[in-house]
């Protein structure tokens, strides 16, 4: 059972022995090396290649002055509705990639992000919390700059020629190599490539789809294992994409491919719900993939991209979506990534329990109800489940150990 597992993998550790001042840092506390991603950013960020096209030197006093700029642009976008944000952030992307490059686009909004609330209404003027909650602008920059190139040639064999396709994505991978805004960047980067060639050739097969990942891939697999995870977490977020294009009809294909970049970008390819039939052709393209290991972390970006858009939705508008874990083959993703409701019972219980014994979450769940004994699906709810609620069971454990 999951609190089992939970209750043996904390007592091998010896976590319970030391104390925090703090239930809510207890994890934190102990276990620091997880948390302590500021010198992973720097060993891991790749080098930049002489000759990237999207760099740009933004120490020089002319590209100084356009950060400063592109500081009041932004303030100036964190007023907009939200149905005018996507298409007025694409005209300052637009407008100062070539001042600031890539990079310097994705220093000024990780600035943004790190700074809080606090600090950023001294450095812009007012708080940009409603910036970050209008447009997913942290993946929006990646699939921008991936957008502008379109492959050009006309079969996957000759992709290999599509010198300006190929060499913007190399160089967007560069850039976008390191943990700066949690990786989104990069994962933006990789799903726009992947749909870009899978629209151009429609007949990509599995095998195609995880050689042409590979590809874009392959510059983290030796030494820098973090973001190659990272990459491949993109690759998942670009086999839904893909999947959702594969499924549309024939009017929904020549209504997208009419639409603007910008419009493309903010609305993507499975609109607000991905149906059935694109989840479907989107894990089949995960479990091609060249082994287990590939296939779940493939599968991860599939179900964070799935349920982030289900989650959106109210309680009573999901349907049977609640058994999608249930029928899947690759579950303790689908689990790790489901909407915060699906366990929210369970948590609320272990803040409020006061050391009081638990139900389990993965048998005698409402949102669980069906799963088999022994079965693939539970054993995947189990692992996924953990990662969801050990920070919750860890402060629980602590308030019923001191």
């Amino acid at each position: 059972s999951l609190i089992i597992v939970l209750v043996v993998f904390y007592d091998v550790l010896g976590l319970f022995k030391s104390s925090c001042p703090n239930p809510s840092e207890f994890a934190r506390c102990n276990w620091p090396d997880r948390f302590g991603h500021e010198d992973i950013v720097q060993e891991q960020a790749l080098d930049i290649s002489a000759g990237n096209s999207l760099w740009v030197n933004v120490q020089s006093e002319t590209s100084k002055k356009a950060m400063q700029e592109a500081k009041q642009a932004i303030q100036k976008l964190a007023g907009k509705p939200r149905n005018r944000i996507s298409k007025e952030f694409c005209m300052f992307l637009e407008s100062y990639l070539p001042k600031i490059g890539f990079n310097g686009i994705r220093d000024l909004t990780d600035e943004v992000k790190q700074s809080g609330d606090d600090v950023s209404s001294k450095l812009f003027g007012n708080s940009l919390k409603g910036f970050d909650e209008k447009g997913d602008w942290k993946h929006f920059i990646g699939a921008y700059v991936i957008s502008r190139v379109e492959p050009t040639q006309s079969t996957a064999a000759s992709l290999d020629q599509d010198s300006a396709f190929l060499t913007n994505v190399h160089d967007a991978v560069e850039i976008a190599g390191s943990l700066k805004l949690g990786g989104a960047p990069l994962h933006a980067v990789i799903w726009t490539a992947l749909l870009s060639v899978a629209r151009h050739y429609p007949e990509m097969s599995g095998a195609g789809f995880w050689q042409l990942a590979k590809r874009f891939c392959h510059v983290f697999e030796q030494d820098r294992p973090g973001l190659f995870v990272h990459c491949l977490h993109g690759v998942g977020h670009g086999s839904l994409a893909v999947g959702g294009f594969k499924t549309m009809t024939e009017l929904q294909r020549r209504e997208y491919e009419e639409a603007s970049m910008c419009e493309k970008i903010d609305k993507g390819t499975t609109g607000s719900h991905p149906s059935a039939a694109a989840l479907k052709a989107s894990l089949e393209l995960c479990r091609a993939g060249p082994s287990l290991q590939l296939q779940y972390i493939c599968a991860g970006g599939v179900f964070m991209e799935f349920w982030k858009t289900a989650e959106a939705d109210a309680h009573e508008g999901l349907g049977d979506l609640h058994q999608t874990c249930h029928e899947t083959i690759l579950a303790a993703p689908c689990f790790r990534f489901e909407p915060d409701f699906f366990t929210e019972e369970f948590t609320d219980l272990l803040k409020d329990s006061d050391g009081q014994s638990m139900y389990e979450p993965c048998t005698q769940s409402a949102w669980s109800w069906g799963l088999k004994p022994r079965s693939h699906q539970l054993r995947g709810c189990i692992l996924g489940r953990s990662f969801k609620l050990y920070q919750h069971y860890d402060a629980w454990r602590f308030q019923r150990n001191r």
